[in-house]
This record gives C-alpha cells, sequence and structure tokens, in this order.
C-alpha cells in the first residue's frame, strides 16, 4: 500500500494493523519524522519518506490512500497558510496533480481510495478517474458541520 500524504502515519499504520505492508510519503520532512515516530512508538513497521506526490516513489502498489489538502486557497488568510490543508485554488490543485500522476504507480487491478470534500468539488474528482479509465464509487460519506467528506474507490 502506498499513501500519499501521510501526515502523521495514522492510515499507514491502521494499513499495517491490518497486515499491509505499507509506503507513506510526504512533502513535509516534519511529516515523515512524525510518521515514522509514531511507528516505531507503536511498534509498527511502514516505510515512509519524503516525497512531493510521486516524485520519489518507485514500483506499483495493490492499494494507494489519499486525504489531499482540499481547502481552497481563497478560504485562508495570509497568516493562516498551511500546505498540509491548502489545496490551491478551488480546492483542487493537489486532487488534480494526484489523479493525473497516479496512474504510473497503481498496480494493475489496483484500487486508489481518495477523501473528498464537498468543499472541493467531488464530482469532477469522479469524472477525471473515469476519463483516466477507472471505474468509481463512493464508498461512504460523512457529514460535519461546514461540509460532507466522502471517500472514492477507484478501480481498473
Amino acid at each position: 500500500m502506498l499513501e500519499v500524504g501521510c501526515g502523521t502515519g495514522y492510515v499507514s499504520l491502521c494499513a499495517v494493523s491490518r497486515g499491509a505492508l505499507v509506503t507513506g510519503v510526504d512533502i513535509s520532512e516534519d511529516a515523515v519524522a512524525l510518521s515514522q515516530e509514531n511507528a516505531r512508538r507503536n511498534g509498527m513497521h511502514a516505510t515512509f519518506h519524503q516525497s512531493d506526490m510521486f516524485d520519489a516513489v518507485s514500483g506499483k502498489f495493490d492499494v494507494i490512500a489519499c486525504n489531499p489538502p482540499y481547502l481552497p486557497s481563497e478560504s485562508f488568510k495570509s497568516t493562516d497558510y498551511d500546505r498540509c490543508w491548502d489545496g490551491g485554488a478551488g480546492g483542487r490543485s493537489f486532487t488534480d496533480r494526484f489523479i493525473d500522476g497516479v496512474d504510473h504507480v497503481v498496480a494493475p487491478g489496483g484500487r486508489i481510495y481518495l477523501l473528498q470534500s464537498s468543499l472541493c468539488d467531488p464530482y469532477r474528482s469522479i469524472t477525471r478517474l473515469i476519463e483516466h479509465g477507472y471505474n468509481v464509487a463512493i464508498t461512504g460519506c460523512t457529514k460535519l458541520f461546514f461540509e460532507q467528506l466522502c471517500v472514492l474507490r477507484a478501480r481498473e
């Protein structure tokens, strides 16, 4: 499994606890260090390294998970900027880059799990994944006070 944007490593370590061999990547050195420390503290093994999306990723993965930064840039004040939340204009920059690059790392028959917010046009993500040749399903949704979060599953 590959987790893109691993942050604290939570998703990666949940997958490890279920027997997965996991690689997690994040653009932030601090996030990678935190993921490594969380794995160590929990007696788990996963590989974490710094990468801007897929730049330092090699190989193909059966499962790819991503909880992208999705808040629209225009919703931030300049003092509030944080790249772990800022999804660019319309909240789409990271997600669109992810969709455009994921074909190179997903194994034949693999699955992609992508968290989407109602704030960043999840139906555009569904359409783009279909254009890339995937069958897409919404596997679950949760309504929060200012948005709805849904997990998309894409497979060939």
